[in-house]
């Protein structure tokens, strides 16, 4: 049977596509053997079919596009997680200085101490000995301490020859209200103090040596309100910058540089609140600094979702 001319016309751009059956495909070819107009036609058809690849484009594009999102939006959600952790765990796990209280530290008295008498008792150095704990030999001040002591704050002064060790303990957040145990552990002090006073605040306790007629405290450190200062007069200024830039090739990174600051003072908030006072200044920096980093991403993959959002909308 032999098709006419005006039927495989109308076939040709389904046989070009490969969408006619294994017989209607037979009989195609045989009028194309017999047919040059048709023949010509079919070519004409396939040099202006698009590519495969040309075709794949947009699509493998598209789920280029849908992939990059999955992973920004799982990597934003594990940032939420882990600063959502990390502040519970800061409040809880973070150190906050003891007061005195009747029996928190007592003196046991001066030990001629070895290496081996270091072993289970917590160790500090004073200025002025440059010995390792593990190879002092010699006398120590040797005091009975709370099992909720978790760490120590201390500064030396001297004063017409006498040294003054002003020693606080810390416990963690979490521990501060447990009551009292029966349990305790030991600290060992050297070279031995002339003085030394519980308490950075009032109270103070004389533990060990007589009465000083001067008064000696230590002032939490202020550092942490002139960083908070600094950040908020940058971000002030690169904020609006970014604001008024916003066209301009610029703005992209006025706008990373103004969530650097930004960052800051969110992590700082959320850390310390508006305290801005800290007797534990070097650690308290290096945890604002790690939580800015996380609140830097946050903000950084948000602005990214965001754009992707309203590209994807228009």
């Amino acid at each position: 049977m032999k098709l006419p001319c005006a039927v495989v016309r109308d076939l040709l751009p389904l046989h070009t596509e490969g969408l006619t059956e294994p017989e209607t495909d037979t009989l195609i070819q045989e009028h194309l053997e017999d047919c040059a107009p048709c023949a010509e036609r079919l070519a004409t058809l396939r040099e202006e079919a698009p590519k495969p690849l040309e075709t794949a484009k947009p699509l493998k594009s598209l789920k280029k596009q849908i992939r990059l999102r999955r992973w920004l939006a799982a990597l934003m959600a594990g940032l939420v997680v882990f600063v959502a952790l990390f502040t519970c765990f800061y409040h809880t796990g973070s150190m906050q200085l003891l007061p005195w209280e009747e029996g928190l530290v007592q003196v046991k008295g001066v030990e001629t101490v070895s290496p081996e008498h270091r072993y289970g008792r917590s160790v500090i150095r004073l200025s002025g000995d440059e010995t390792a704990p593990d190879a002092y030999t010699g006398e120590a001040l040797v005091l009975q301490t709370d099992s909720r002591i978790a760490g120590w704050k201390n500064e030396t002064f001297v004063e017409d020859g006498i040294t003054t060790l002003i020693l606080q303990g810390a416990a963690r957040r979490s521990q501060t209200r447990a009551e009292k145990g029966t349990e305790y552990g030991e600290l060992m002090l050297y070279p031995v103090p002339d003085r030394i006073i519980y308490g950075y605040t009032d109270p103070q306790q004389l533990l060990y040596g007589e009465e000083a007629d001067f008064g000696v405290q230590v002032l939490p450190r202020l550092a942490l309100a002139y960083y908070r200062l600094i950040a908020a007069v940058l971000a002030l200024g690169l904020g609006a910058a970014w604001l008024l830039l916003r066209k301009k090739p610029c703005a992209a990174l006025l706008r990373q540089l103004f969530f650097a600051p930004l960052s800051w003072l969110i992590a700082q908030l959320l850390l310390k609140g508006l305290d801005a006072t800290s007797f534990f200044l070097e650690w308290e920096l290096g945890w604002i600094l790690l939580m800015a980093a996380a609140v830097y991403g946050l903000l950084t993959l948000g602005c990214l979702l965001w754009k992707q959002h309203r590209e994807a909308a228009v």
